[in-house]
C-alpha cells in the first residue's frame, strides 16, 4: 500500500516527462501535509482546536514509511513541550522536506516499487536534472480513478484517506490534471464539499494554501 505522500507525488508528476505538473513552491508543503495526514490516519497524532497533539510517539520510530522525517515530529514535540498549530507543523515539515531531500527519497522509493523509472536530462545546455517518468501507469490510473469517482459520484460516501488526498491535490493545484476542462468547472464545488467532510485534512489544506501565498509574495 502506498502512503499519502507517495500517492500525492505520483499524481503531481507528469507520466511521460517525469517532472512536476504543479508549482514547485507548493510541493514541499504538500508533502509536509501528506505526512501529517498519514500520521493522523495511523493514530499517531490528533487535531484539537487547530492544534496538533502527538498521541503515539512510539509508532513513529517503528514505522520506516516516514523515512528521513521519522523523528522530526517527535523530537520537535518534546522540545516544544506544548501543542502548536497545524500551520506551524506544515511550515516546519515543509522546511524539513527540503533539508532532508525527502522528495528525491520518495521518488527513489517509488522507483524501487516499480512505479517510476529515472533518467538524466539536460536543461539550459550545461545543467542536468533527474526526471522520473511512470513505468506502471496502471497503478497511477487506479489512484486517478479513485479520486475521480469520489468527486464525480455524489451518492457514495468518500473514505477518509481519499478525502485527505483530494485536499492535498486541491491545495497544491494538482487536481486540475485529473479532469477535463469542462468537468473541472462543475466539480470545483463538489471537491470543496468533500474536503469539508474531513476537518483535519481540510485544515491542513488551508494551512498549505496560506503558506503558498506567503511564499509567492516573498519570492
Amino acid at each position: 500500500m502506498l502512503t499519502l505522500a507517495e500517492e500525492f507525488l505520483l499524481l503531481a508528476y507528469d507520466d511521460h516527462k517525469g517532472t512536476p505538473r504543479v508549482p514547485q513552491y507548493g510541493l514541499p508543503y504538500g508533502l509536509a501535509g501528506a505526512v501529517l495526514m498519514e500520521l493522523a490516519l495511523r493514530g499517531i497524532v490528533r487535531q484539537e482546536d487547530n492544534k496538533l497533539y502527538l498521541t503515539a510517539a512510539e509508532k513513529i520510530e517503528a514505522d520506516a514509511e516516514f523515512g528521513p522525517l521519522a523523528s522530526y515530529v517527535k523530537e520537535k514535540s518534546d522540545q516544544l513541550g506544548r501543542p502548536k498549530s497545524l500551520k506551524y507543523w506544515v511550515l516546519g515539515l515543509g522546511k524539513q522536506v527540503k533539508r532532508t531531500a525527502y522528495r528525491p527519497y520518495l521518488l527513489e522509493r517509488l522507483k524501487t516499487k516499480g512505479l517510476l523509472t529515472s533518467r538524466k536530462e539536460k536543461y539550459f545546455i550545461f545543467f542536468t536534472m533527474t526526471v522520473y517518468p511512470s513505468i506502471d501507469v496502471g497503478a497511477k490510473e487506479e489512484i486517478r480513478k479513485r479520486v475521480r469517482e469520489a468527486v464525480l459520484d455524489t451518492y457514495t460516501p468518500v473514505d477518509e484517506r481519499t478525502t485527505m488526498l483530494i485536499s492535498l491535490l486541491k491545495a497544491c493545484r494538482a487536481d486540475r490534471h485529473l479532469f477535463s476542462q469542462a468537468e473541472y468547472k462543475t466539480v470545483k464545488q463538489r471537491m470543496t464539499q468533500v474536503m469539508k467532510e474531513e476537518p483535519y485534512g481540510h485544515a491542513i489544506s488551508k494551512a498549505i494554501l496560506e503558506l503558498q501565498a506567503s511564499t509567492q509574495v516573498y519570492e
